[in-house]
């Protein structure tokens, strides 16, 4: 306790100097904010790794200053940041205060930065484990399935950013068969006698798509029946949302597709509600020379040596 109060005290001086140190000069256009020091006004809960990685977390972090606007203006950002920390420990109720300070002999360098201290200070509150999680309105995947996609088990320390993980791997889940318009709703209830928080979690899986027809326009009516012969392995596969698949079936037949032109300009994909698919559209009509260029790749059949 002596400690805490010691240390209290000896940065309060330091930090009421600086505040009457601080230039009256507003900042240059668009400057970019360069912490100086990052102090913290009493000894901090976490771990000595975490409070390294969360003061280099804290130097990266990419903020510019416009004209009018105080360091302070941008504290809550540096806020968020120390609030993960602490909730990935556990302390899900952390309330974090930053104040950023410009260094009063360096409001902004020849670069057009802005020098500042950053001070943190937290109120931590209890510390977390979780209980349990919760699934309601599923049916594509079992609970047992979906609680084991989360890297937490009960009466473990409740972390954000596992938590945060585990939302993300039922997301590509569900996404893998299709449900691109999946959500999740995460609902925490905190039990303050045993110190414990479950995690009741909504599921509206909506509809799953799937890769519907592909219609050409622009080619020969050859080299159009050997690519919709191949889409037909594509077709009625889930759409995860990404264009991955898409990508690689055209540049398995179009070498130019990724390398002088780009695949956007001539593929167009159209959701059908109703029936849950997902349609595409090649246009090469538009660009005569681009149809030579992909007639003299994989579709022509090679020459047999003599």
């Amino acid at each position: 306790m002596l400690l805490r109060l010691s240390v209290v005290l000896l940065l309060l001086p330091f930090r009421s100097y600086l505040q009457g140190q601080v230039c009256c000069k507003e900042p240059e256009a668009d400057s970019k904010v360069i912490l100086r020091h990052v102090v913290f006004a009493q000894p901090m809960e976490l771990p000595v790794a975490d409070q390294h990685r969360l003061v280099m977390t804290l130097r990266k972090v990419n903020l510019r200053l416009s004209r009018g606007e105080s360091p302070n203006d941008l504290a809550s950002v540096f806020d968020e940041y120390v609030r993960q920390a602490y909730q990935n420990r556990g302390y899900f109720l952390a309330e974090p205060r930053c104040d950023a300070l410009p260094i009063a002999d360096n409001w902004s360098n020849s670069r057009g930065n802005l020098l500042v201290d950053l001070f943190v200070n937290v109120k931590e509150g209890t510390q977390y484990r979780v209980q349990g999680i919760l699934w309601r309105g599923q049916t594509i995947f079992s609970e047992e399935e979906l609680t084991h996609a989360f890297p937490i088990v009960p009466g473990s320390l409740f972390d954000r950013s596992k938590i945060t993980g585990g939302l993300d791997a039922v997301r590509n889940l569900y996404r893998a068969r299709g449900y691109i318009n999946f959500t999740l709703v995460p609902i925490t209830k905190i039990d303050e006698v045993d110190r414990t928080i479950q995690l009741d979690i909504e599921v509206d899986e909506g509809k799953a798509y799937h890769w519907g027809g592909l219609h050409v326009d622009g080619m020969s009516d050859s080299d159009n029946r050997v690519l919709l012969n191949a889409w037909e392995r594509l077709r009625g596969q889930p759409f995860t949302g990404r264009t991955t698949e898409l990508a690689k079936f055209f540049d398995k037949y179009f070498r130019s597709i990724g390398h002088r032109h780009n695949l956007a300009d001539y593929v167009k994909t159209y959701i059908n509600e109703s029936k849950g698919t997902v349609d595409v559209q090649l246009k090469l009509r538009s660009d005569p020379s681009l149809v030579r260029d992909f007639t003299k790749t994989r579709f022509s059949p090679k020459k047999k040596p003599r």
